[in-house]
């Protein structure tokens, strides 16, 4: 077993900061990494859903209230409304084609490991896509990029 304890509520904190998206925790797995006899990870990855805000895009208060500038004028509305329809349907027509595109991860995996010689944690999160298909397959990934 993993001799450091990982907060829960840091783990999805930092998963929501990364992500811009709501997570929830669902559960942590035990994963251990060996390759050819040797010990190269062990530890408790947790597992978050991921949840969108697709009204702001997952823009924070602060953010959204940034948004606020000057008005445009009339005609300089009507012409990116008129942009944005075609626009809006160009964008329709690739989703069409390529449905993939609009998907978001729906899981998140995340564990913190030790610094070598600091008492500090270094946090990783690796999401559900691609060839991460499970916590084994994310340490993996993660290791990887390293």
């Amino acid at each position: 077993m993993s001799i450091y304890k990982d907060s829960i509520e840091t783990l999805r904190q930092t998963v929501e900061g990364l992500h811009a998206s709501k997570a929830r925790y669902k559960e942590k797995t035990f994963v251990r990494q060996v390759h050819d006899g040797d010990l190269l990870w062990e530890g408790d990855v947790f597992v978050f859903g991921l949840t969108y805000d697709s009204k702001y895009g997952g823009a924070t208060k602060e953010q959204i209230a940034n948004w606020r500038l000057p008005g445009p004028t009339a005609e300089a509305l009507d012409a990116a409304e008129r942009r944005g329809q075609k626009i809006r349907k160009q964008l329709e027509t690739d989703h069409a084609r390529n449905p993939e595109g609009k998907r978001k991860a729906k899981l998140a995996y995340a564990w913190s490991s030790p610094i070598k010689g600091s008492d500090k944690r270094k946090f990783n999160v690796v999401l559900h896509e691609g060839l991460v298909k499970s916590p084994a397959d994310a340490v993996k990934a993660a290791m990887a990029k390293k």
